[in-house]
């Protein structure tokens, strides 16, 4: 609607990217889950994003110069895997913004000693001795601040509070497993 909105009214080209569009492939989060965390199997967490392939795609985007139409991943979370290249959405033609969505956009990297306490029952369980914890945070450094850089205008819609969100997911989640039947 928005994209629509912005051609209408102001003739500015835009378009809408998910962040959650971006997840990493069900085989590469099962992979990290092996090799690092077995919390890094579920979605959802900075580290569980194509991050490289984020950028390619602003990349391309928002090249001045574009010949060629821009393929734009998509995710099938119902399947909980990444769309393959055949269903993205292709031919996006040249855009003058980018409006990105996702949630936790912006978080921060914490200090070493924010991170030595679980701060939550799942942390004290399931992570005692951190190592998701500092996955999670060193991918918030490396990866999604220089993405962050990118960012012209920050909105934050904020949920009334955090029952909701959980009630917004749930409901979510029992369409997802009601369109996977």
């Amino acid at each position: 609607w928005l994209c629509a909105h912005l051609w209408a009214e102001r003739g500015v080209r835009a378009i809408s990217l998910s962040l959650d569009d971006f997840y990493l492939t069900r085989a590469r989060r099962q992979e990290l889950a092996a090799t690092v965390h077995p919390l890094l199997a579920t979605r959802g967490v900075p580290g569980t994003h194509d991050i490289p392939l984020l950028n390619n795609t602003l990349d391309a985007l928002l090249a001045p110069a574009r010949t060629a139409a821009v393929s734009v991943p998509r995710f099938d979370k119902a399947r909980d895997d990444r769309c393959a290249p055949s269903h993205w959405d292709t031919g996006v033609e040249g855009v003058d913004m980018v409006l990105r969505e996702g949630w936790g956009l912006g978080a921060r990297p914490e200090t070493a000693p924010a991170l030595a306490r679980p701060v939550n029952r799942l942390e004290r369980e399931e992570d005692p001795d951190g190592a998701w914890r500092e996955y999670v945070n060193s991918a918030l450094r490396s990866d999604y601040l220089p993405l962050y850089e990118r960012v012209g205008k920050w909105v934050m819609l904020a949920a009334p509070s955090f029952d909701c969100v959980y009630h917004w997911r749930l409901e979510q989640e029992r369409k997802l497993a009601l369109s996977a039947r």
